[in-house]
């Protein structure tokens, strides 16, 4: 999972993931709404290495003070029971 939290309020990212390529999407997703974080999840089907590319969510957003901070999460798939009653 890589997530795309915002540093600065209002500012939102979009995230885009390529193969070795550089030209075949693999997985996208932007942020809901401006200043909202975004996650990104991605199994890969082997290993490979893979390009990422943060743009801007609204194109008329640009300039130094859009700050993120991008992390790299290692994700592990966990399935409880489901008991009802």
């Amino acid at each position: 999972m890589i997530s795309a939290f915002s540093q600065s309020g209002g500012a939102a990212v979009q995230l885009r993931l390529f193969e070795e390529d550089g030209l075949t999407e693999v997985a996208a997703v932007q942020a809901p709404a401006a200043g909202e974080n975004t996650l990104l999840r991605f199994r890969p089907p082997a290993p490979a290495i893979y390009y990422l590319k943060a743009e801007p969510f609204q194109p008329n957003l640009f300039g130094s003070q859009a700050v993120y901070r991008l992390t790299l999460w290692p994700v592990q798939d966990t399935f409880l029971p489901l008991i009802s009653r």
